[in-house]
């Protein structure tokens, strides 16, 4: 059964109800196994469904950010589909051949990303334009289960999003990886999952190993962020891990 997200009481910024409108979008584009929800955005929703995060940084976050499977073709499918809805791809950098996987439309920005383990070949979507592999990216697909998000009046929104545990495997990650390690806003984002767990041990089911490891090694960073209570969380989450 979907999991639910009440945020219809939520006072959501225009960005914010623009990209929920925009995942409902892509959900009627490629097969749900083929797409999840990551990022701050991901924080948020999760936070969100544990009654928290009103005013975390997640709640601030600029855009959306969706891991799409693109050896399938899905990924050249859904941003053809952003521009025949009016988004606009933005400009590439200086330098670059292709453009990046980024879109917007209004105060609506859309990041379409590949998981970690894409083949460099794969990341390119159509002939001027090329994604980036998304740490965690991979687990992120693997992980997520459906959602239902209600907001506004009367909108509602069906996708794949990580839970709660999950998150901060798929945020590890990006706290460790060294092309987004200087982004501080992951490692803020580990620390407010980790004080939502209301109790840790349940949501280390189907972690593995490898995200036991990923645990480990962000032990030190969420130890110098200095929160007691995310620094038990992870404890005992990376305990209750096999």
């Amino acid at each position: 059964m979907a999991r639910e997200i009440d945020l219809s009481s939520d006072v959501l910024l225009s960005r914010h109800n623009g990209a929920l409108d925009i995942l409902r979008s892509i959900s009627r584009m490629i097969p749900d196994s083929d797409w999840c929800v990551i990022g701050g955005l991901m924080t948020y929703l999760v936070l969100r469904e544990h009654s928290v995060g009103l005013d975390s940084r997640a709640s601030q976050t600029k855009d959306a950010d969706v891991v799409v499977e693109v050896t399938t073709g899905s990924g050249a499918r859904v941003v053809h589909g952003l521009v025949s809805m009016g988004f606009t791809q933005l400009e590439r950098f200086f330098g670059q051949t292709e453009g990046q996987a980024r879109y917007r439309m209004g105060a609506t920005l859309v990041d379409v990303l590949a998981p970690d383990d894409t083949a460099a070949s794969d990341l390119l979507l159509n002939e001027d334009t090329a994604t980036l592999a998304a740490p965690g990216g991979r687990r992120a697909l693997e992980l997520a289960t459906p959602v239902t998000v209600y907001y506004g009046s009367e909108g509602f929104a069906e996708f794949r999003v990580p839970n709660i545990g999950h998150a901060v495997v798929v945020k590890a990650a990006a706290v460790l990886d060294p092309k987004t390690a200087s982004q501080r806003r992951h490692l803020e984002d580990v620390v407010e999952l980790l004080r939502a767990l209301d109790d840790p041990t349940i949501w280390a089911v189907d972690m593995t190993g490898q995200d036991r490891n990923l645990l480990d090694r962000i032990a030190p960073d969420v130890e110098a962020a200095g929160d007691l209570e995310a620094i038990t969380a992870l404890e005992l989450l990376a305990r209750a891990t096999s």
